[in-house]
Order: C-alpha cells, then sequence, then structure tokens
C-alpha cells in the first residue's frame, strides 16, 4: 500500500511543526520557517498550531480575519491556547499580563506567545535552563524591555507563558521553563 504524498499546505504545516520543535528544544537558537516575512509566518505557524479545539487571542486587526477563515475559535485573553501579537507595544502589556500561565494541576494550560520582533539587535537576553548548555545569548529588538521583566515576574515553572519569537523567516522559542537575564540596550 502507498502512503499519499503530502499536500502543499500539509507539508507547509509539518515543515512548520518540526521547527517548532526543533526551536523549543534548544531554546534561544535560531531557526528558519518555511514560510517568509509577515503576514506569511504568522499564517503559517497559525495553521500548523490551531484547529477546531484550540483557542487564539490577537489584537491585531489585519490577523484576525486570517486566524478567524482558520476556524480555529477565537477567545479573550485569559483563556486562548495561542496568542498572535505582531507587534508588542508597551501599552499591550497589560492585556498580556492576564494571559493563562496555566495552573499547578494543569500547567499546560499555560498561553504560547508569538511575537514579533528583530532578533540579532537590540537587548541582550542570556538565557539559561533545560536544552541550554550553560548558557545562550539573544539579542531581540522591537519588543518593549518591560515584556521580559512581566514575564520573568509571572513564570514560576511549570507555570507561564511559552514565548515564540518571530522576525521575518526566523523564530527563537523560549520555553516557560528558561530563565532570563535582561541586559537593556541604552539608547544613545
Amino acid at each position: 500500500m502507498k502512503i499519499p504524498d503530502y499536500s502543499d499546505a500539509e507539508r507547509l504545516s509539518r515543515d512548520t511543526f518540526l521547527v517548532l520543535l526543533q526551536a523549543t528544544g534548544r531554546p534561544g537558537t535560531l531557526h528558519t520557517l518555511p514560510s517568509k516575512g509577515y503576514p506569511e509566518n504568522f499564517a503559517c505557524l497559525a495553521r500548523t498550531l490551531l484547529d477546531l479545539e484550540t483557542t487564539y487571542f490577537t489584537a491585531d486587526p489585519e490577523m484576525a480575519p486570517m486566524l478567524h477563515r482558520i476556524g480555529a475559535r477565537e477567545s479573550t485573553v485569559e483563556n486562548a491556547h495561542y496568542h498572535f501579537w505582531p507587534v508588542l507595544r508597551e501599552s499591550d502589556l497589560d492585556t498580556v499580563s492576564t494571559a493563562s500561565r496555566g495552573t499547578p494541576v494543569y500547567p499546560e494550560q499555560g498561553v504560547t506567545l508569538f511575537v514579533g520582533c528583530t532578533l540579532g539587535s537590540g537587548d541582550l537576553l542570556t538565557l539559561t535552563g533545560p536544552g541550554i548548555p550553560e548558557h545562550q545569548s539573544l539579542r531581540v529588538s522591537g519588543i518593549p524591555s518591560a515584556f521580559w521583566l512581566l514575564r520573568n515576574r509571572l513564570t514560576d515553572f511549570p507555570l507561564g507563558w511559552d514565548v515564540c519569537l518571530v522576525d521575518g523567516e526566523s523564530i527563537a522559542a523560549l520555553p516557560r521553563s528558561t530563565t532570563i537575564a535582561l541586559q537593556v540596550e541604552e539608547t544613545v
């Protein structure tokens, strides 16, 4: 019996899922998504992870119709499984702070945040934890420095958020088990 070939859409979702697994297993390292640039990168991530059983939140007016067409259920900030933030502003942090961190009984109910940014410049994050030999450095700009302080304050493994940083075709994952030390880039 011959196994049917993947369709292009199935292949793209499979390849995206494998990249997410690799990125999560090696926190803070850059991996290449099979889709290029916004909005295709976020759309591909959403098509890979969302289905009729999962929920999402986005405050982005361009992204909301695309997510709706996938068929997943839109939800509140507090209850969504996945958050999509192509742009995260300081003014969004009060909203983000209400995202689920999971519970001691169900820590897997903590949200996964996909956040647009620029990787390779900006604030220096020093990462330690599972999947990281000694430490890993990652430079990130386009995300308020206060986000990292908020994330650290609300993370108490196994509770917390999984954060995926998206820059064009690049992605880096920061699971809730990763400890993040922030060194803010000074602007002159």
